[in-house]
């Protein structure tokens, strides 16, 4: 089976695609042009499998920056429907964790206004969660990891603040969430194509301000 991986949490665009015996990605790395680029990146995909041979969609589903995931998650829905091809949902900071495992990583994913998206995992052949997902004042983050015996922290925000001893990971790859995905797949662990949504966390500025007035 042959999966595609959508990694669009951060400022940049990766798509993947992992097969039995091969795994291939493409990155767009100008900040935020996500609308522009993931359609010139799956036609490099295209060029080296054709579409129609996809067993699925693996989607890092965040947290992340908001435009960013709609972008992908936008991508994903897009070939589902197209495609008839099932879409799993890949925890973004769980995926990082894997990237930059073995061992107990504390992965911070800038959440802006000072805070952190932070988790806790423990790498080992599986991907056990220590602490969930959620937004957390860096210092605060930092103590509780290391009460919990985390034993490195990547990601943006470890690198930002300063956080030690820091493995050099600062997103998840795009082949590490189809690699994962396709296992979810076999699983039959699928998002409603339709109306999911991404683990955005917290809820857009606009929002906010828009019940605030």
């Amino acid at each position: 089976m042959i999966v595609i991986g959508i990694e669009t949490s951060g400022p940049s665009s990766s798509l993947a695609l992992v097969g039995e015996g091969f795994q291939f990605e493409v990155s767009c790395l100008t900040p935020f042009a996500h609308a522009e680029s993931l359609n010139e990146l799956l036609a490099i995909l295209e060029e080296m499998c054709p579409l129609k041979e996809l067993g699925g969609i693996a989607l890092s589903i965040g947290p992340g920056f908001f435009t960013s995931l709609r972008a992908g998650a936008s991508a994903a829905k897009a070939l589902s429907m197209t495609l008839g091809l099932p879409v799993v949902g890949i925890p973004t900071l769980k995926a990082l964790a894997r990237d930059a495992g073995p061992g107990a990583i504390a992965c911070a994913l800038d959440a802006k206004k000072g805070q952190v998206y932070g988790a806790v995992y423990l790498v080992r052949r599986e991907v056990s969660e220590l602490l969930p997902t959620g937004i957390y004042d860096p210092d605060e983050f930092v103590a509780i990891s290391k009460e919990l015996g985390a034993t490195a922290f990547a990601g943006d925000a470890a690198s930002r603040y300063g956080m030690k001893p820091l493995v050099p990971v600062k997103r998840p790859s795009a082949i590490t969430v189809a690699t994962m995905g396709a296992r979810e797949i076999l699983e039959g662990k699928f998002l409603p194509t339709l109306d999911f949504l991404p683990d955005y966390l917290r809820e857009p500025d606009a929002v906010v301000k828009e019940k605030n007035r």
